[in-house]
């Protein structure tokens, strides 16, 4: 009917409150006994009758709901009849809408929803359209409470079909995505049919569970299924929501009413929903079970949980449980060489790079789409000849760099390396052996794969200890070796990562190897036996949940595929069970004297002015590599303060500013 009729007469919220407005007038001024009903019909097709139909709202909770929008947009007329029923005309500016006057005002529903309207399980209250707080008289119970409609509500009802803002900090737009790799297109072909024959048969689709190592190819599958758009729920967001209200009902009544209206496909991270324990005490965060068990069992939408591993769900709807493989490393490849635009004979000179990066980079179709339009603008920017294929490798593989990082962002310390081989000093043994964990990174890609060791579940990572004493290069090695790598090194703070919430340092540490699956990073373990140290006797519930750390830091050592160094001063804390899975054991001693003597030779910078230096004599003293750069450090800037180059006095007198900085006596350097 409204299809045929002139826009002018196309009933509108505001024309419909100030039609209620007006009645409730004349019922003030005793020409009318009750507002009339609204007309239901006659709303079809409009905002108002789109949020009416949504929710299935009698007569009785329609006119609640105009009369309470009513007071937002004829606010003087609703003051005035809030305020006779109040007994506050002399006052109106303080009366509100109340259940009681309402229940005068409207004609009474023969169902009785006029008595369940303003309940929390009243539909109503249960959406989020209204609010119900307590009288500001005080007294009165339910009756004289007050009556406000929710701002998103307001908004629906106006005609704004999008999140509103109670909801808009909850739910991020996931947009669709383009290319899908093999084993993504097939989980998706799967879906749709799943969807499309429980639309025919006109049941509730169930939960999908969509599990694989990489969370980024799981969120391309769900954003494909379809044109409806897709609302990734922010847990975390939800979860400060909660704790400011102090019960779950605010927080789901506003996500189940936008969710009712706009529709599409809510993707949930189920890593996410995880219950935390403190010790000792029945404190838990159980947000899943409190609000998307309510979720999830009350909308008809399809609910999409990605997880790394299968997830025990409980659902009324049932669950349907996926798993999505990763873009395995040829598919990668040719889809960097699509997205790359390069033609045959560059393909086949790119192909050994490519594999190279695909070893170390595990990217999604649509990343790799993203990272090859943004170095093709970047080649454009340098203008001239086109670059040769080496010349893009070398720029892709630093887009890769750079693209990783984000993955660390609040989860490690980058650690800016310069170190090199010419400034490390070890024994030949133990340079041998860096140098073959470095040829070990870089060939494993062809070892594992074109050799046949490649096992499904286990990573290709490579685990590395350094242990000795304090200052003795641990660090300064692990600079080295991300450098020639030609990666980043992020260093992981243990003190933040290990926590006395159960679950809360697995949740920690499941961040960094992600993070580092991602991010093709070299990761450095400072302390490590702090948290890879030995299982112990379970002899109550703390240890059972430090022996569950252990095991699950086991799982993710095996799944891991890059390069990990775990550095230690107590190599015999470390728990047997990661010894076996260590590739490479370097043991650092305090250097001895010939050490000392090349130690000083090396530490400053070549472009550096120096004077005459005896390094006899300085490696005299007994000092860290660590301390040894320290004093550099220091000397160097003593001798640009005084103009002078660096002189043997000069890095003595850093040197006994060092002793005194440790607290020690006087050091002599002669004899």
């Amino acid at each position: 009917m409204l299809d045929t009729m002139p826009a002018s007469q196309v009933p509108t919220l505001n024309s419909v409150c100030e039609s209620m407005a007006h009645q409730l007038s004349e019922v003030q001024n005793g020409r009318l006994d009750r507002l009339t009903e609204p007309d239901l019909h006659s709303l079809e097709g409009t905002p108002v009758g789109e949020v009416v139909s949504a929710f299935r709202l009698t007569a009785f909770e329609s006119g609640v709901l105009l009369l309470a929008a009513a007071m937002e947009l004829q606010t003087a007329v609703m003051l005035s009849a809030c305020a006779e029923e109040l007994n506050l005309t002399d006052r109106p500016m303080t009366a509100f809408l109340t259940p009681y006057a309402l229940r005068r005002w409207l004609p009474p529903c023969p169902a009785g929803s006029d008595l369940r309207a303003f309940q929390p399980a009243g539909v109503l209250l249960h959406y989020g359209l209204i609010r119900v707080e307590p009288s500001p008289l005080g007294g009165g119970g339910e009756a004289m409470s007050v009556v406000r409609i929710t701002s998103g509500a307001l908004s629906f009802l106006h005609g704004h079909w999008q999140l509103s803002g109670e909801t808009e900090d909850l739910l991020q737009t996931a947009q669709p995505q383009g290319r899908l790799a093999e084993g993504q297109e097939r989980a998706a072909t799967e879906l749709r049919a799943m969807f499309e024959q429980c639309r025919q048969r006109q049941e509730y689709p169930p939960i999908v569970n969509l599990y694989g190592e990489h969370l980024e190819t799981l969120q391309e599958v769900a954003q494909s299924l379809g044109d409806l758009p897709c609302w990734t729920l922010d847990l975390e967001q939800v979860r400060q929501r909660v704790r400011q209200a102090g019960t779950f009902q605010p927080v789901l009544s506003v996500l189940l009413r936008d969710l009712c209206l706009i529709q599409g496909t809510l993707l949930v991270l189920g890593d996410e929903i995880e219950h935390t324990e403190e010790p000792g005490t029945d404190r838990r965060d159980d947000v899943g079970e409190g609000v998307l068990g309510p979720l999830w069992n009350t909308l008809q939408l399809p609910v999409i949980v990605m997880s790394r591993d299968p997830l025990r769900i409980k659902s009324q709807r049932g669950v349907y449980t996926l798993a999505v493989e990763n873009p395995r490393p040829e598919e990668q490849v040719e889809c960097w060489i699509s997205a790359l635009g390069l033609p045959r004979l560059q393909s086949s000179q790119a192909v050994g790079s490519l594999e190279q990066l695909v070893t170390q980079f595990t990217l999604s179709a649509s990343r790799i789409q993203a990272l090859a339009d943004l170095l093709r603008r970047k080649l454009e920017l340098q203008g001239g000849a086109r670059p040769q294929v080496p010349q893009i490798m070398d720029l892709l593989w630093q887009l890769c760099r750079a693209e990783g990082r984000k993955a660390f962002q609040g989860v490690a310390e980058h650690v800016q390396s310069r170190a090199s081989w010419e400034q490390l000093v070890l024994p030949a043994a133990d340079l041998t052996t860096l140098r073959e964990i470095a040829a070990q990174v870089r060939l494993r890609h062809k070892v594992y794969r074109t050799w046949g060791y490649d096992q499904p579940g286990r990573g290709m990572g490579i685990t590395v200890l350094f242990g000795g004493v304090s200052g003795g290069g641990k660090t300064f090695a692990a600079e080295v070796l991300a450098n020639e790598l030609n990666l980043d090194l992020f260093r992981v703070d243990l003190s933040k990562v290990t926590s006395k919430y159960i679950g809360e340092t697995e949740k920690n540490l499941k961040q960094v190897f992600d993070a580092a699956d991602e991010g093709g990073a070299v990761l450095l373990f400072d302390e490590a036996d702090s948290v890879f140290g030995k299982r112990g006797e379970v002899q109550g519930g703390n240890d059972r949940y430090a022996n569950m750390t252990t095991n699950y830091l086991l799982q993710r050592m095996e799944a891991y595929r890059g390069l990990a160094i775990l550095t230690t001063n107590f190599e015999g804390n470390i728990d047997s069970a990661f010894m076996r899975r260590i590739r490479f054991t370097l043991n650092f001693s305090k250097p001895d004297y010939d050490a000392r003597v090349e130690l000083w030779k090396r530490v400053f910078p070549g472009n550096l002015h120096l004077g005459t230096l005896d390094y006899p004599l300085l490696a005299r003293w007994d000092a860290s590599g660590a301390t040894i750069r320290s004093v550099a450090l220091n000397a160097s800037f003593i001798a640009e303060t005084r103009g002078e180059a660096i002189s043997t006095e000069i890095v003595r007198e850093a040197i006994e500013r060092e002793v005194r900085r440790q607290g020690r006596l006087r050091v002599s350097l002669n004899g």
